[in-house]
This record gives C-alpha cells, sequence and structure tokens, in this order.
C-alpha cells in the first residue's frame, strides 16, 4: 500500500509518496491543481503514515532553514540508472552544486551526462 502527504514548499506544494516502510517518491506540484486544496486542509492522518509525516516535519525544517541533511528511508522507484544518479544526488553537500557532467564523473559514467 501507498500512503502520501502534502507539504507546503517556497516553491509551491510538494507530494511525498511512501509505502509502509520508507520514502518511494517525492515531486513539486503544479500550483494550479485545485484538488491540492481540499488536501491541505484534511487531516494528515487520513492520507498519510509514520514515513510520510517524518518527511513532512524534515522537509518543513528544511524550508525553514533548520535543517541541512535528512535522514529519511528511501526505497524511490526508477531504474538502475535513476538510482545511481539519486544516490550521486545525495552526496552532495548542503550549499554546493555540480553541472551534469560533473556528477555523471561522480557516477563514473562520464558520457551520461545529457541523462543526468
Amino acid at each position: 500500500m501507498l500512503y502520501f502527504e502534502f507539504v507546503q514548499s517556497p516553491m509551491g506544494p510538494v507530494k511525498i509518496i511512501a509505502d509502509e516502510k520508507a520514502i518511494t517518491e517525492v515531486f513539486f506540484c503544479g500550483k494550479s491543481d485545485e484538488i491540492l486544496n481540499f488536501y491541505f486542509r484534511s487531516k494528515p492522518e487520513e492520507t498519510g503514515n509514520a514515513v510520510t509525516h517524518e518527511a513532512a516535519k524534515q522537509l518543513k525544517e528544511y524550508f525553514d532553514g533548520k535543517r541541512k541533511k535528512f535522514d529519511l528511508p528511501l526505497n524511490p522507484y526508477g531504474t538502475r540508472f535513476q538510482k545511481e544518479v539519486w544516490k550521486g544526488l545525495r552526496r552532495i553537500p548542503y550549499g554546493k552544486a555540480l553541472t551534469y557532467g560533473e556528477l555523471a564523473e561522480k557516477i563514473n559514467n562520464p558520457k551520461a551526462y545529457r541523462a543526468v
């Protein structure tokens, strides 16, 4: 079973999706989604679970400038390549940036900079 929860961010709503044990997806929603208004009025217990609640808490702390590192169980859906890219993204320190080419190098696939 999948659970979901929305959290407001400076860039608009963020949807957090998790199974019973880990976060499977996190993405930014379009600001024009009418249905989001319903979810922001509903209680988190109606849609989320302990994993989504903790993720929402940590995201709020991050957006408030109180958190620089996340401590959440992750189990993202994706291809092996996508998972390698995401693992590489998690290694970028807070406040730092990499080019796509630099990230491709870090995941030992330097020719894949466009796919990154």
